[in-house]
């Protein structure tokens, strides 16, 4: 199994900036708890425990091979709070959340790495009712459809009555666009068949990370997310 680097940064309302540094394996979920070379913060402690009381209100999480699939705050009760930014080290930045968020204690970060030539695309989506975070795996010119990381459902049955405003997709190398084989966006596909929402995926190469995209769909049971890669 394969292995590499997460770290990320989290600035506070009250002028604070707090660390996290862990080894991932590549294809399996972390939990990614504090601390970092020469840093001034304990080391092995959850990000609810080490930030019960303060408000957080930008960060980022970085990979140091690729941008990770996926990064989010979990509630205590096993729910996503809010997906977090993500990128690649050395060309990322911290990036406004979604909305603050107060630290509780039980609150945890999970992260998903993949290989640079990984086919596993990650979407996070956020709404002031709700969030979810699902991951797809491509291949050439097919339609692959999203499901979510804690139910395994689509994003229909996961979010249904959930307004979105924000979305974010991480994808790494291995995700290829060719003119005969695949499509450049993500989209929210409606039953009714029309196209809800579109958002683009990116690997955090251009240097700034992997960014938040706005867009205004209100999710219903029917609807699907998908993505048509070329790997």
């Amino acid at each position: 199994m394969t292995t590499q680097f997460v770290s990320a940064i989290f600035e506070t309302s009250d002028g604070r900036t707090l660390t996290f540094n862990d080894t991932a394996t590549d294809g399996t979920v972390l939990t990614l708890q504090s601390g970092g070379a020469n840093q001034n913060i304990a080391s092995d402690v959850n990000f609810g425990q080490i930030g019960a009381g303060l408000t957080f209100v930008k960060g980022v999480v970085v990979g140091s091979v690729a941008a990770p699939v996926y990064a989010y705050i979990e509630s205590q009760g096993g729910k996503v709070l809010q997906p977090l930014p993500v990128g690649l080290q050395g060309q990322a930045e911290m990036q406004k959340l979604c909305a603050n968020i107060r630290g509780q204690t039980g609150m945890t970060i999970k992260v998903l790495t993949q290989v640079a030539a990984g086919t596993v695309a990650g979407v996070g989506l956020y709404g002031p009712n709700g969030a979810d975070v699902f991951t797809a795996t491509y291949s050439s010119g097919n339609s692959s459809a999203f499901s979510s990381v804690l139910t395994g459902l689509p994003v229909g049955q996961a979010m249904a009555g959930v307004r979105v405003n924000k979305a974010i997709a991480s994808i790494a190398n291995g995700f290829v666009y060719t003119a005969a084989g695949a499509f450049p966006f993500v989209t929210i596909l409606a039953s009714e068949g029309f196209t809800k929402a579109a958002f683009s995926p990116q690997n955090g190469i251009a240097g700034i990370g992997v960014k938040f995209q706005d867009i205004n769909c209100t999710v219903q049971q029917n609807d699907t997310m998908n993505t048509t890669g070329a790997a």
